[in-house]
């Protein structure tokens, strides 16, 4: 088994919409669940609320690379409409520049699973 984590930092005008496509019943976290995944959850951080999680696992990395053949066109025309959502955690915006991923202690509550 494989489990992949993905850190999110979501802009405040798009946070509802995040919510409601990377659940494991919307869109986008919908999607892994229809190609296989074995689990699935989006959880909030608890000290920075625009800060997400999303982990997923996988039988093996067979599966998961199936699953990313099998899903490529609807996982880019979800990455089109939704671009502006989010930026890369590894690339801060200066001015937040405590948002450093993994930091010791970090806490998250769990939006949905599956």
């Amino acid at each position: 088994m494989i489990t992949l984590m993905q850190v999110y930092r979501v802009n405040q005008p798009y946070v509802a919409e995040f919510e409601r496509e990377y659940a494991a019943t919307g869109e986008f976290g919908g999607m892994f669940v229809r190609h296989g995944c074995g689990s699935y959850a989006l959880l909030r951080d608890k000290d920075e609320p625009r800060r997400y999680l999303v982990v997923h696992t996988w039988p093996d990395e067979e599966a998961f690379g199936r699953a990313q053949q099998s899903a490529a066109q609807e996982s880019y025309l979800f990455q089109h409409r939704s671009r502006g959502w989010i930026r890369a955690v590894d690339d801060p915006d200066p001015a937040e520049s405590s948002m450093i991923p993994g930091k010791p202690n970090d806490r998250y509550e769990v939006l949905s699973e599956v």
